[in-house]
């Protein structure tokens, strides 16, 4: 039992208990009168350790500015161009756009990765024969039909395209009596060139169905230039001249032609031979021979398919400039000829010194094939 000495405060702290011990507690008021009497306790109680308050939390401060962590830049991923599809002819089994029996003469389509795209059809005859021009959104080709004379075979009255096939294998090479000499006869060709196409890739050229007549690989710049032989035993009439190639970025560009295919030589040809002369060490025509020559255009017809010249020098001591000036006689008489509209292929040689002597020596000789009939 504890007794607490009286105090005047209104609460009292009870000392010297026991934890965990439970205490009856009576209180009794004094004053001046005396001491009163004891309250009845209400309860025990049991005294234990004091758990001191927790601080108080420090006042909330400005937070500090997280650090963002960089992103890593993400690495763009590279667009792979398409791989080129292989090349092959397209015929009425692969494309409905191609009618079933190939195109009618003059007609012209073009596919691009299998679809109809605009294609421009022109006729060019500067700076050479006559030659069809094909061009489509980023592309171009030219296009010509040689013969066995290697004469440009041109177009028909209705503007098509002349190609030659011989209806029997032949020879690469052969040749045609001329009267004043030999013609060599060659393969007839069709000869193509173009640009804006994939560098480094092929390009097939088709008569449909399916026969191939070559194929040649564009350079780093995406062009190609080729004399292509024409196979034998192509149906003569109307045929399907294909050109299958690959745009800059892969796709399958397909060109087809209705064309005229005919025989080499179906026309009947002829030749027109001339002489003509020139004055000591000198190239310039003279008036005799620029008659001779306007009669042997005369002679052609207008329908000159290849011409020859080859010049020549008198037989002298001095032989230093034979082939010099050999070759610019048989350059002028060209030049002339080309002047008065004969068209066609030549072949302009300077042979050197003649068999002839004097005047007769300081020549040049022509021979002109033309088409008759």
């Amino acid at each position: 039992m504890f007794e607490r000495a009286p105090s005047l405060a209104m609460s009292v702290a009870v000392t010297g208990l026991t934890d965990g011990v439970p205490y009856l507690l009576r209180v009794a008021a004094i004053n001046a009168i005396g001491v009163g009497t004891e309250a009845s306790p209400r309860g025990s109680v049991t005294p234990g350790a004091v758990t001191p308050p927790a601080p108080p939390a420090p006042a909330p401060g400005p937070s500090a500015e997280p650090t963002p962590t960089p992103s890593a830049t993400p690495t763009p991923t590279p667009t792979a161009k398409p791989t080129p599809q292989a090349l092959g002819p397209i015929t009425n089994a692969e494309s409905g756009h191609i009618p079933p029996g190939g195109l009618a003469a003059g007609a012209s389509v073009l596919l691009s990765g299998g679809v109809p795209a605009a294609l421009t059809i022109a006729l060019r005859d500067t700076n050479g024969p006559a030659r069809l021009v094909v061009s489509g959104e980023g592309f171009a080709m030219r296009i010509l039909g040689r013969g066995s004379l290697d004469e440009p075979l041109g177009f028909t009255p209705g503007q098509v395209l002349i190609v030659a096939s011989p209806q029997e294998p032949v020879a690469a090479t052969g040749s045609v009596q001329a009267r004043s000499g030999t013609l060599n006869e060659v393969h007839p060709v069709v000869v193509i060139s173009g640009s804006g196409f994939r560098p480094l890739s092929g390009i097939k050229v088709y008569v449909l169905p399916d026969v191939i007549v070559g194929e040649v690989v564009t350079d780093a710049k995406g062009a190609f230039d080729a004399r292509l032989s024409m196979p034998p035993n192509i149906p003569v009439g109307v045929g399907t001249l294909q050109m299958d190639g690959f745009t800059a970025d892969g796709i399958v560009q397909s060109v087809s032609i209705g064309v005229a295919v005919e025989v080499p030589g179906s026309a009947s040809t002829d030749w027109t031979d001339q002489e003509v002369f020139f004055a000591p060490r000198s190239a310039v025509l003279t008036p005799d021979a620029k008659t001779a020559l306007r009669s042997t255009a005369r002679a052609a017809r207008g329908a000159a398919v290849r011409t020859e010249v080859r010049g020549y020098v008198q037989g002298t001591n001095a032989t230093g400039n034979d082939e010099v000036l050999s070759g610019r006689r048989a350059r002028a008489v060209a030049a002339y000829l080309r002047a008065l509209g004969v068209a066609g292929s030549y072949i302009v040689m300077g042979e050197g010194r003649s068999a002839d002597a004097g005047a007769l020596g300081r020549c040049a000789e022509i021979s002109i094939a033309y088409r008759v009939g």
